[in-house]
């Protein structure tokens, strides 16, 4: 559970801003619960027989390494909350430094692999190995973000060390009404006025995602999700599933008081979460708000689940962001699945295209779409995923989270050559973005102004003659500038 107070007395964790407590939180504070990183990997559906390639040849990388532009002098920051077995790997990422803003908010202590307080994946050594694969002489450091708490001192640490850019493969959810505003979004508000950017990934929700006003014609107190349909089935395989349910109420929680019920497709009731929302002044001593419902779901067996929606009290028509994680909703609406701090106007958010084939497709299906209500154009670029790692393996690292630090990396690579700021380098990638709008200007909601890539050096940028360059000049007026078909090619 989170308070808001820094310092408190038997909190696990703290920083200039909050404290987390392990349970209930001291008799008279307010606490909610503390904002979990989820991590961002995507699905692998659909990948049999495609043989994983790398962000190297996707984003046109290998060029600029020849020409002496490796991210050298750059520091680049992997933010994440999964670093299991990292030392496998330490050769590789060589040479780095680890830091766990868990522990302390001074993040001086090491990644310890065998720590309780993190999670026990490898995601966060894939998205290193990514960063240092695309600019391998940058300044690489492994930072440990576990949960909002985390993230407040891993951003205090990285401008104190004055690190260039962050790469962050991490989502949050239910802090906002995902504009831009809220608490995951105060740290981005930092990061952007000492000059540090902030690259993080869209998310994987576009597939899980439905949003829209709250609407009852026919006055029974059940949300329509459809004229008439006040239902909304979402497909989970057999597990402990988490459906999450906010509502704009954020700056005036209480004024609608919403509660969600899943029921599995006999109708029996598998998952249900009716917290209460009152306005401030029928608060108990000691009680909080927040416009959401958090649903844990019992899907005994994998298939179809029934979503309902009630209005417990209020007369309201607030937006709902409805996320069934981890699942596949029959009618998704994908427009406005990027979840914090993706939204924030001030960092760079990035989608996912598969790898393979990067410059003739689109978006992936679960790549999280914009655009932000905060009025930022969101997602800013797309980057290649389905990339060979280490620690995935040949079958591939698949989501934003592996499309997030090779766009990140080529940020460092840019500054390399440029000596520019972070911001700088960015939009110059998305000058350079492959699209296939009418004009360089035009904005996709999955793919932002196109998909990252490095454009082709000239003699003066390689400084080492023709003949590096040459057969990249050759093929370039055929890759680089080739728009794809609006038709599909023939399959075998």
């Amino acid at each position: 559970m989170r308070v808001d107070v820094p310092d408190l007395p038997g909190a696990v964790a703290s920083s200039a801003t909050g404290s987390v407590f392990d349970g209930a939180p001291p008799a008279g504070q307010v606490g909610r619960p503390e904002a979990m990183a989820a991590i961002d990997a995507g699905g692998t559906s659909g990948t049999t027989g495609v043989v994983a390639t790398g962000a190297l040849a996707a984003m046109d990388v290998v060029p600029w390494h020849r020409a002496g532009f490796t991210g050298q002098g750059v520091k680049v920051a992997v933010f994440d909350s999964q670093w299991r077995d990292w030392e496998l790997v330490a050769d590789e990422l060589s040479p780095q430094s680890t830091h766990d803003c868990f522990d302390h908010r001074s993040c001086d202590r090491p990644l310890d692999s065998f720590s309780l307080g993190g999670s026990s994946g490898r995601h966060g050594v894939a998205c290193a190995e990514v960063v240092r694969d695309v600019a391998p002489d940058a300044e690489l450091y492994l930072v440990r973000v576990t949960s909002l708490t985390s993230l407040e001192n891993a951003v205090a640490w990285a401008i104190r060390e004055e690190i260039d850019v962050i790469s962050m493969s991490l989502s949050f959810f239910n802090e906002s009404a995902y504009d831009g505003t809220g608490p995951v979004s105060a740290p981005m508000d930092r990061l952007a006025a000492a000059g540090v950017l902030m690259v993080t990934s869209a998310g994987n929700y576009a597939e899980e995602h439905w949003a829209g006003r709250f609407r009852d014609d026919d006055f029974d107190g059940v949300h329509e999700f459809a004229p008439g349909d006040e239902g909304l089935w979402a497909n989970w395989d057999a597990g402990t599933r988490r459906l999450d349910v906010s509502w704009d109420d954020w700056g005036a929680c209480g004024a609608t008081d919403l509660d969600v019920f899943v029921y599995d497709e006999d109708g029996a009731l598998v998952g249900r979460s009716t917290d209460r929302q009152v306005v401030a002044e029928l608060r108990a001593e000691g009680e909080g708000c927040q416009p959401v419902e958090r649903v844990s779901v019992n899907a005994w067996d994998s298939g179809w689940y029934r979503i309902v929606v009630h209005r417990a009290a209020g007369d309201a028509d607030p937006r709902i962001h409805l996320f069934a994680r981890a699942g596949e909703l029959y009618t998704p609406v994908q427009e406005g699945s990027i979840v914090d701090p993706g939204p924030h106007p001030a960092v760079l958010t990035v989608g996912a295209v598969r790898a393979s084939d990067y410059l003739f497709l689109d978006a992936e299906p679960y790549s999280s779409w914009g655009s932000s209500r905060s009025g930022a154009a969101k997602p800013e670029l797309a980057g290649p995923d389905g990339l060979t790692t280490v620690t995935y393996g040949p079958s591939g690292f698949f989501g934003t989270s592996a499309a997030t630090p090779a766009v990140a990396g080529a940020v460092a690579l840019v500054m390399s050559r440029d000596g520019g700021t972070p911001r700088a380098a960015a939009a110059a990638l998305e000058t350079w973005a492959e699209s296939e709008g009418a004009t360089w200007d035009d904005h996709d909601p999955a793919l932002g102004a196109g998909k990252a890539r490095l454009p082709a050096l000239t003699t003066a940028d390689s400084g080492c003659g023709w003949g590096r360059i040459l057969p990249m000049m050759v093929l370039l007026p055929g890759l680089g500038l080739r728009r794809r078909s609006p038709f599909p090619p023939p399959t075998g």
